[in-house]
């Protein structure tokens, strides 16, 4: 009679880790190369192929994948979240659970943003809504003298100061929750 053996097998998170790095940056790499070459030195003369892989626009490979990397990256973060509250016994976790939370939500926010291009149609009606006014006091006051004196897209009026903000949040949290040192340089690469 034949006894089955049961099924051992071993993950090495490191190894692992390593490999879906390599395999991410790679593509990106690959996503770099046919924008160089197939759409700024014109490998390929079909128009649609080329806007299909040009990294500029926001209907292109590139803007689909880095969509699609800050929703994974939002939801690894959330299940640090878990991981976090799992662990909870006093108010410094709780704090630590939504700072994490908070952090995978804005994440996953940036992918879908990216994706439905939601800050540039925010800016546009934000544009519309204060400065397209027939009127001769349409820009007038501090918001219509910062709007004349922006050299850039409405949409940074906007959501630039909750970004900045955001991002300085999320560098001073991590600078305090990644321990060891070690867990910071990997942040930054």
């Amino acid at each position: 009679m034949n006894q089955k053996q049961p099924l051992n097998f071993s993950i090495k998170p490191d190894v692992i880790t390593m490999r879906i790095f390599w395999c991410l940056l790679g593509f990106e790499l690959f996503i770099v190369f046919l924008d160089v070459f197939i759409n700024h030195y014109e490998w390929c003369s079909v128009g649609s192929i080329r806007r299909m892989i040009n990294i500029t626009r926001e209907d292109s490979l590139s803007n689909w994948f880095s969509s699609i990397q800050a929703i994974t990256v939002g939801a690894v973060i959330w299940l640090t979240a878990i991981v976090v509250r799992k662990q909870m016994q006093g108010d410094s976790y709780k704090r630590k659970f939504y700072c994490w939370a908070g952090i995978g939500t804005f994440f996953i926010y940036l992918g879908i943003d990216d994706a439905i291009k939601f800050h540039e149609r925010m800016g546009t009606a934000y544009h519309v809504l204060l400065f397209d006014d027939d009127s001769s006091s349409a820009n007038e006051g501090v918001l219509g003298s910062l709007y004349d004196f922006f050299p850039s897209y409405t949409w940074q009026m906007v959501f630039g100061p909750f970004f900045l903000a955001i991002g300085i949040f999320i560098v001073w949290f991590l600078w305090k929750a990644l321990e060891p040192r070690k867990l910071w340089y990997w942040f930054l690469v």
